[in-house]
């Protein structure tokens, strides 16, 4: 009669620190990709809001004739702001006179701090705010 061998096989610690080690390597690769596209997904929505704003801007200055209305209360304007803000962007404005008007955020997900910025004349991109102005460049 043969004998069997009941020796039961197993992975020895070597292999399952490798496994360990290499999951973690993995979960940190993912973690940062999720952050990457959070941020990026917060700057979507600050520039959705600005274009929001610009839209807002231009149906109050068209029924009032002017862009100062835009300010006053049950426009919309007070959400929109709490909305850019709630994104850790602080807007900025612009109003010169009664014809132009422009708003910028801070985005987040670039190395440089970089502004967006949109205004009546249909500037939606990179750039600032002129207060005094009120035209993004």
């Amino acid at each position: 009669m043969k004998k069997l061998n009941n020796k039961i096989k197993g992975f020895t610690l070597i292999e399952l620190l490798v496994v360990i080690a290499i999951i973690g390597l993995l979960a940190s690769m993912v973690l940062v990709a999720v952050s990457t596209a959070r941020t990026k997904a917060k700057d979507v929505r600050i520039r959705a809001d600005l274009s929001q704003l610009r839209t807002l801007a231009e149906a109050k200055a068209s029924d009032s004739g002017a862009y100062t209305a835009l300010v006053s209360a049950d426009t919309g304007y007070d959400a929109l702001v709490a909305d850019i803000t709630s994104q850790k962007a602080a807007p900025s404005f612009g109003i010169s006179g009664t014809t132009k008007w422009c708003a910028g955020a801070a985005l987040n997900s670039t190395a440089a701090p970089t502004t967006w910025c949109v205004d009546t004349d249909g500037w939606n991109k990179a750039g600032t705010c002129g207060a005094a102005t009120g035209i993004c460049s």
